[in-house]
């Protein structure tokens, strides 16, 4: 972990004068940290809010993001879908911005806005010209407590929700990832999608929406993250005058350790498609594991490019048409997910049976030093790719800090550096049982309405890049 150094108040490189101004006497002030190395600093405000501010002077554009830790997780029964139909909501509608207002300040100042609603959180975002940024923290103050969410503009967005969710249900790949993890996160809220149980979405209510905004939209569950050219100073200031008043909620999340798999589940959907798929899922472990990073080099020595061992083993050999792997992990358990099609007379059987020769022989014999830096480049040269662009920055600071440590992003890089073939194999065989996963196929219904078999049609097209990991349902900008 980076050097840590901490000041008090409004940082040393500002007064604290306007701060202090915001709150009532007695108020602790607020404490700031800075990681010297990255340059972003963390404020914690009296009230529970966090704050992370990270300046960039040549750029001309400003990305504020606002994080609240509660996504489909933190949904109880009955409540399935309630944060992702909450996100449509926080657009409808507030005591000072009625509807379409939010997206005319954000146009008139140059801006663009969105949302979306994961596992584990929920995000509302802005990218601004650097001179007038600020009117998205007046924003995200207002409807962090006074959406009013009408009953007319509920029922209006429940059938907008409702075309997404049937959208989803449409999409094969969607159902088999989604029917999958539901056999694979058998206690936890894992188990449903993020989207929600029709059922659920079809039966909530304006009612039981507002006590869930209420219970959950307090500064105390809320990171800010703004990155671009702003000023340190003024952005701590203008957030403690904006947020400083609101009281914190003291609501702890849910918590529910997952039980141990206790063995191989299998499952086949028949469905009205003309392409077999086979997907296979582990339980693996947590974001901020010490050793997950350890599974995104896996990943890319499984999959990625011409040079990886499903791609040669399966797509080299004709015997898929596709093969992907990749590491999905959350503030609980994650998981670790393989994917493919059989090629054209090619069946299921064959794909996992190549699959499991894959597996077995990196879990027995571990990765190569080369493979390593191999993957190690991509993932870095990514991240030096995507710091230019605030929005992905603000992305990894903002899901990092609902997830516990922020901080996670500022030392993963060097996690990367050090890896070596010892601990990608340590990584990978705590993630990867093969006789403790989910089986999941997906197999084309004849025109009778019986199994079309596993094997590839005649003319049956590669999916390409398009994979469960992509198609499942989650509002993803980053």
């Amino acid at each position: 972990m980076k050097a840590l150094w901490l000041v008090a108040a409004a940082f040393a490189v500002g007064s604290s004068s306007g701060l202090r101004s915001a709150w009532a006497d007695g108020v602790p002030e607020v404490t700031s940290v800075m990681d010297k190395a990255s340059g972003i600093s963390e404020t914690d405000f009296p009230n529970g809010l966090k704050l992370l501010v990270k300046p960039q002077p040549d750029n001309p554009v400003v990305t504020c993001m606002i994080w609240y830790a509660v996504g489909s997780r933190d949904e109880g029964v009955g409540e399935t879908g309630l944060s992702h139909y909450l996100e449509h909501m926080l657009f409808k509608g507030s005591d000072k911005y009625p509807k379409g207002a939010i997206d005319k300040v954000t146009q008139m100042n140059g801006g663009s806005n969105n949302a979306s609603t994961r596992n584990d959180a929920t995000e509302y975002h802005f990218t601004f010209p650097a001179d007038t940024w600020e009117v998205a923290l007046e924003i995200e103050s207002n409807r962090m407590r006074n959406s009013d969410c009408q009953q007319a503009e509920f029922d209006a967005e429940k059938k907008v929700v409702l075309n997404e969710l049937w959208m989803g249900l449409d999409d094969p790949e969607n159902v088999l990832y989604t029917t999958a993890m539901s056999a694979l996160f058998v206690a936890g809220r894992y188990h449903h999608p993020v989207i929600g149980w029709q059922e659920d979405v079809e039966t909530t209510t304006r009612e039981r929406m507002m006590k869930y905004y209420l219970k959950h939209y307090t500064p105390d569950r809320a990171t800010i993250v703004v990155v671009g050219g702003c000023d340190r100073a003024r952005t701590i200031e203008k957030v403690g005058q904006l947020f400083g008043s609101i009281p914190r909620g003291n609501v702890a999340r849910y918590e529910q350790k997952e039980p141990k798999t206790l063995g191989e589940t299998r499952l086949t959907l028949l469905q009205n498609t003309q392409v077999p798929r086979l997907l296979m899922a582990f339980r693996s472990m947590p974001t901020l594991d010490p050793a997950e990073p350890m599974l995104d080099l896996f990943s890319l020595i499984l999959s990625g490019d011409k040079t990886s061992r499903l791609e040669k083993a399966l797509v080299d050999t004709g015997i898929a048409a596709s093969a992907d792997a990749f590491s999905d992990t959350r503030r609980d358990d994650g998981c670790f997910v393989i994917q493919a099609q059989p090629s054209e007379g090619k069946t299921l059987d064959e794909v996992e049976a190549a699959i499991r020769v894959v597996l077995k022989e990196a879990l027995d014999k571990g990765v190569t030093a080369e493979e390593i830096a191999l993957a190690r480049t991509k993932i870095l040269a990514q991240r030096v790719f995507s710091r230019e662009s605030s929005m992905a920055l603000g992305s990894r600071l903002g899901s990092a800090a609902v997830l516990g440590d922020w901080r996670y992003q500022v030392r993963y890089a060097d996690v990367v550096e050090a890896a070596t073939p010892e601990k990608v194999l340590a990584a990978a065989k705590r993630a990867i049982d093969l006789d403790r996963g989910v089986i999941a196929r997906s197999i084309p219904k004849a025109p009778d309405g019986a199994s079309g078999g596993g094997a590839a049609p005649e003319g049956a097209k590669r999916v390409g890049e398009k994979g469960a990991r992509s198609a499942r349902y989650r509002e993803d900008p980053s």
